[in-house]
């Protein structure tokens, strides 16, 4: 089984205003892309309410560093009272939407996710030994990538509201 560690633990992020929804997605699509993340959709829920739309939205793109250390992203995003709203903007009218946005993001370094050693005992003991003594120093090394990837994630994600302010 994987070994699965948590390294940034609900870096939160909130916003309430002006926002275009669909320019947010393709926004953070676009981000995995760039920083070669494999996004999955693990969970999409829209309900309507009197107050609007709510929408929950659970993310986990993950980027393989090696065939044994690859990082995964939980990225809990929840849109609260969602309204179509019209603005003008250079005289021009442009459709947002208005509402309630968190975000919740979570980085984990998952080892061994091939499962190659937990073949045979006398490799699952070799490879908690190597893990422990040998490649110690690799593991540092790809828990500060996931961590700084969380950060950039995040601060893309407020540059992106900051737009709408």
């Amino acid at each position: 089984m994987p070994e699965r560690t948590l390294i940034v633990d609900h870096l939160t992020l909130t916003y309430s205003g002006l926002f275009d929804l669909n320019a947010f997605y393709r926004y953070l699509m676009e981000w995995f892309s760039t920083n070669h993340f494999v996004p999955y959709e693990a969970r999409n829920e829209e309900l309507t309410t009197k107050n609007g739309k709510d929408i929950i939205i659970e993310l986990l793109p993950y980027k393989k560093y090696t065939d044994h250390f690859k990082g995964i992203m939980k990225i809990e995003i929840n849109f609260v009272g969602i309204k179509p709203v019209e603005v003008e903007k250079h005289e021009t009218k442009v459709k947002l939407n208005k509402g309630f946005v968190k975000i919740v993001i979570d980085g984990y370094l998952e080892t061994e996710y091939e499962k190659y050693w937990e073949r045979r005992a006398t490799l699952f003991f070799f490879k908690l030994l190597f893990d422990k003594l040998f490649f110690k120093r690799y593991t540092l090394m790809y828990e500060n990538a996931i961590k700084q990837d969380v950060y950039k994630l995040y601060d893309a994600l407020q540059h992106f509201f900051n737009l709408y302010k």
